[in-house]
């Protein structure tokens, strides 16, 4: 078995909030993922995934409003190496920049492809994109490029846990009192 990396020992955990409002956000952009393959022609499906896409927008504001309240309770990054801090930084960057331009995206993608969306019985405010149906593209390149940054965030946080066996994984789990 092997040992644990001891310079990893002490990353403490991110606030539960933070937490919570992560793995949230998790929860909402599989759901507007698993429901993306034709959310204009199910009726269904288009209304989960625009709510989805809505939820990850308010969370993501959300969670920039709680990590800058928290600023000086979020585990340190200083541990990591120069490569694994700088790599943390940028992967970090691009989640932000795709979690806010992505639910954007597909407003203009929706605004472009339909004159009235509705949501329980409520109509969804769209802008006037005549002959603009480049947007559906643009969301789903977009889109798709963040679900690959999904993947490699996922990828590196399990081999922290299990090939490097610190403490990365665990500062963003809900932990037993």
């Amino acid at each position: 078995m092997q040992k644990k990396s001891p310079k990893f020992e002490t990353i403490q955990s991110y606030p539960l909030v933070i937490i919570c409002l992560h793995w949230l956000t998790v929860c909402l952009v599989i759901l507007a993922y698993i429901t993306s393959a034709h959310p204009i022609q199910d009726h269904w499906m288009g209304q989960t995934h625009v709510i989805a896409g809505t939820a990850v927008l308010i969370i993501f504001c959300l969670r920039l409003l709680m990590i800058f309240y928290y600023r000086h309770q979020l585990p340190a990054s200083d541990q990591l190496s120069a490569l694994q801090q700088k790599a943390f930084k940028m992967m970090k960057f691009l989640l932000y920049v795709f979690l806010c331009l992505v639910p954007i995206l597909g407003w203009l993608a929706l605004s472009s492809v339909v004159s009235n969306f509705m949501i329980f019985n409520i109509s969804v405010p769209l802008l006037h994109l005549a002959d603009r149906h480049f947007w559906p593209d643009i969301h789903q390149i977009c889109a798709n490029l963040f679900i690959s940054l999904v993947g490699l965030h996922a990828t590196a946080a399990l081999i922290h846990h299990f090939v490097l066996r610190d403490q990365v994984l665990k500062s963003m789990w809900l932990r037993k009192k």
